[in-house]
């Protein structure tokens, strides 16, 4: 018998159907978000202290503009 993994909470960054990746705070902390432009996995989160950048949801890009 294997052990099965336990799911972590659906987090605030993720949005829609992309697929799910995760970032991983300064004290080891894990966070999940499914925004397509992470680079970086080893990342704050924007609540963490130091903060990390707020993950860039698709369609909202800020070089797009707001319509």
């Amino acid at each position: 018998m294997g052990t099965e993994p336990v799911p972590m909470p659906k987090s605030k960054y993720v949005h829609g159907t992309r697929p799910i990746h995760v970032h991983m705070n300064d004290d080891g902390t894990q966070w999940q978000c499914n925004s397509p432009y992470c680079i970086d996995m080893h990342t704050n989160s924007p609540e963490f202290t130091p903060p990390g950048p707020v993950p860039v949801i698709e369609g909202q890009e800020p070089w797009r503009g707001r319509q």
